[in-house]
Order: structure tokens, then C-alpha cells, then sequence
């Protein structure tokens, strides 16, 4: 994509603009809001002790996004459908509204979560398992391309399971990408906020990515 510069007065409705764009779209939108103590590390990510609890907490996060995505393309075919297909397209809405729900109960629960409990991690993997199968057979009734691939999930969630026993040897740590670093892998639309108060060895590494 290319770059655009929002320039005005500040509560304008630049941010606002950026967004209802995004929603308009489809596309998700990552916010960075820069300031003048930003660093490199919080461009490209760091190093942080392993923990599976976290991924979990993510991996249900991509899934929320990939359900969002899924909800607005239904929506959308509600308005052209026939009678007799609306009846078909309200269940998988309603089937999308209870998966979020699920998602939306299920992320505080491992958000909270310190020590690794195998029997609690190995539910957890399995609802997220169950849920990823849903996604697989909703993308097969409309015919439509995930936002995240299918098999990219299913390699996330194989991924989480060798993490299970990785995170009982102390000590262990992985790289986690940064923000940007996520939207940049996934085509994201990528939002950085008072981009004038960078300082100038963040604004290095910015202008690499950024030109043309």
C-alpha cells in the first residue's frame, strides 16, 4: 500500500477518519502511537521469557479478528440473499455471535493465567481447536478467504501445543514481534499516531520501511 500523511489541528477527526476507513474496508487496523520515548525496541519487538499463556491469549485474538471479518462478509449477503437463504444466513450469524462470545469469556480467563497447568492448558487448546474446525466450515458454506489462512492457524495451534512442554524448563526465552512487525506480516493497515515526535534514531528505521 502506500503512504499517506494525515496533516491538521489536533482532535480534527484525523484518527476517526483512519478508522471508519479500515471499518469501511475490511481491513484491521493496528494503531502505534508514537511519542518521543519510543525506541527501536518497541518498533521491531524483543526478547521475553516463554510463556504459552500469552500465545494462547493471542491465538484467540486472531481468531476474534478472523470471526469479525467473517461476520461482516455475512451481514453483506444478508442484504442480497433470497427469503429462503436468509434463513440459512441468520443461523451461521447467530453460530458467529456465540463464537465470539466465547472468545470475548474465554481471553480474560488467559490473560490472568501465571503458572502452566497442563490439564487447564490442554482444555484451552482444545476449545481453541473446536473453533478453529468452525471457521474451516464457515469459510466452506460462503465460499470466502479467511482473514488469517486456515492452515496458518492450524500451524499456530500445533505451534502452542509443543510450547506446552517447552515452558516447564525454566528459564527459556522468544523473540515477540512488535506491533508494527505483526501488521507488516499480515498486510494489515498500520496506524502511527504523532509520527512528528519520533525521535531521529527511531525515525531511521522508519524511513527504511516507509519510502517509496
Amino acid at each position: 500500500g502506500w503512504l499517506s500523511i494525515l496533516v491538521g489541528s489536533s482532535c480534527s477527526g484525523k484518527s476517526s477518519v483512519v478508522r471508519v476507513l479500515a471499518e469501511l474496508t475490511g481491513n484491521k487496523l493496528v494503531e502505534f502511537p508514537m511519542n518521543s520515548d519510543a525506541d527501536t525496541t518497541e518498533l521491531l519487538g524483543g526478547f521475553e521469557q516463554l510463556n504459552c499463556w500469552r500465545h494462547c491469549s493471542n491465538f484467540a485474538s486472531l481468531i476474534t479478528d478472523v470471526l469479525k471479518d467473517f461476520r461482516g462478509f455475512v451481514v453483506k449477503e444478508l442484504s442480497y440473499s433470497t427469503v429462503n437463504k436468509r434463513v440459512t444466513i441468520l443461523r451461521s450469524l447467530d453460530a458467529i455471535n456465540n463464537l465470539l462470545s466465547k472468545v470475548a469469556a474465554y481471553l480474560p480467563e488467559v490473560s490472568i493465567k501465571e503458572d502452566i497447568n497442563s490439564g487447564d492448558m490442554t482444555a484451552k487448546l482444545d476449545e481453541l481447536e473446536r473453533m478453529v474446525q468452525n471457521i474451516s466450515e464457515l469459510s466452506k458454506e460462503f465460499c470466502i478467504k479467511p482473514l488469517y489462512d486456515i492452515q496458518y492457524l492450524k500451524e499456530e495451534l500445533q505451534k502452542l501445543n509443543e510450547m506446552i512442554l517447552q515452558e516447564r524448563a525454566p528459564g527459556q526465552f522468544e523473540w515477540v514481534d512488535s506491533s508494527l512487525v505483526k501488521a507488516l506480516k499480515f498486510g494489515h493497515w498500520l496506524f502511527i499516531s504523532n509520527a512528528n515526535f519520533c525521535s531521529p534514531s527511531v525515525l531511521d528505521r522508519l524511513n527504511a520501511l516507509l519510502e517509496p
